[in-house]
């Protein structure tokens, strides 16, 4: 208790030594002093995060090696390993709680004079549910699949994910290189691209869908193409090379750090970059595992199925606690969407469903009673077939 109070003193001796001097400055310089500590602090943040993932990676490697002896660690099931999965998710979920925090009124004045709505094709009501279930689904089966060794139904609703994924990220790529996207369009089209590309990573995780090696080559090529893609956006975003104003020729908004097409401040782009630097080390990550293991889990689950022993019955559905890292910011990054349309009110004016809304709705409720039909059909049976 001692120690507690002698910081919470420091803190407000350091407020008070510092308040003098900012009100010296006046309300102007206050303000820019406050938002500057504020990139910085999100910029040591993210940083911290970056080279955290990266001595995950490394980890990974060198534990991954064989030993002198020629037997391979199930790196796995290590109790090391898993906790630092869960520490990377938890560090990434206080950074996302701290840089999220109170953004309703943060840059109230920017986009006042913006009167756009983003693509119902792209951010509309019912794309965004589509998206929800269908990470809903494939986080809730491997939440479920640490408790089990039954099949829950991923390699299903992660090919449904997949094809999405590919087609919405085409779908962008085409229209700005047509130059028919708007800086809002991009902007959500981004954040959601990345929802899904973190999602993706889920089924990864869990160990039918990693014993399908045609499965896990697609899902590493969708989440390259998904990668790609929200560089390319944001690329053009920042360099301002949006050519459809839609009567809203400068945006910004919040997403990891403040971002604008019109004068972009370049310590809040760094901020971005070096979160996308962080995906990539993910994404590296979850080539190097699946690498690794994905022959190995094809294997075991083939000997199951004939006279040959194996272990497959016996390892739990979600091996890899990675799966956390991807459902936090996968999550989030969804959620900083429905923020930006929300703050700015872009939602689709629209009461008509498109082709693409209803082909959206229709793949998330099949993957929706894929879920609940695999669920039902384990809770009555007691079976660890698989």
């Amino acid at each position: 208790m001692r120690v507690g109070f002698k910081w919470w003193g420091a803190v407000q001796f350091l407020w008070v030594i510092r308040s003098p001097w900012i009100e010296a400055q006046g309300t102007k310089n206050f303000e820019e002093i406050e938002g500057k500590s504020q990139v910085e602090a999100r910029l040591t943040f993210v940083t911290v995060l970056l080279l955290y993932e990266l001595m995950f990676f490394v980890v990974l490697v060198v534990w991954s090696r064989p030993k002198q002896n020629g037997r391979k660690v199930v790196i796995w099931a290590m109790w090391p390993y898993r906790m630092f999965a869960i520490s990377i998710g938890m560090l990434g979920l206080i950074y996302t709680l701290a840089a999220f925090w109170g953004l309703g009124n943060a840059n109230p004045a920017f986009n006042n004079q913006c009167q756009a709505s983003v693509n119902e094709d792209i951010g509309g009501a019912s794309i965004r549910v589509a998206f929800w279930v269908q990470q809903l689904v494939l986080i809730l089966s491997a939440l479920t699949g640490t408790a089990h060794t039954e099949n829950a139904g991923t390699q299903v609703a992660g090919a449904w994910l997949l094809i999405t994924h590919i087609a919405f990220s085409i779908s962008l790529l085409a229209e700005i290189y047509l130059r028919k996207l708007s800086v809002v369009d991009v902007a959500i089209g981004s954040m959601i691209i990345d929802a899904q590309n973190s999602s993706l990573s889920i089924q990864l995780s869990m160990k039918h869908a990693l014993s399908a090696r045609t499965q896990v080559v697609a899902v590493l090529l969708g989440q390259s193409i998904g990668l790609t893609t929200v560089a390319i956006l944001m690329d053009h975003f920042n360099r301002g090379e949006i050519l459809v104003a839609e009567n809203c020729e400068c945006f910004g908004f919040f997403w990891w750090a403040w971002l604008r097409n019109c004068s972009p401040t370049q310590s809040e782009t760094a901020v971005f970059w070096t979160y996308y630097g962080f995906r990539i080390i993910y994404f590296a990550h979850g080539c190097y595992f699946c690498l690794q293991h994905s022959f190995e889990f094809h294997k075991s689950k083939s000997d199951s199925n004939g006279s040959k022993p194996s272990d497959w019955l016996k390892r739990p559905t979600t091996i890899d606690f990675t799966f956390i890292i991807g459902a936090i910011f996968g999550l989030t990054s969804m959620a900083a969407a429905e923020i930006v349309i929300r703050d700015y009110k872009l939602d689709q004016v629209s009461q008509k469903y498109t082709i693409t809304q209803i082909t959206a709705i229709v793949i998330a409720a099949t993957t929706a009673v894929w879920a609940i039909r695999m669920l039902l059909k384990r809770i009555p049976s007691g079976d660890n077939s698989s």
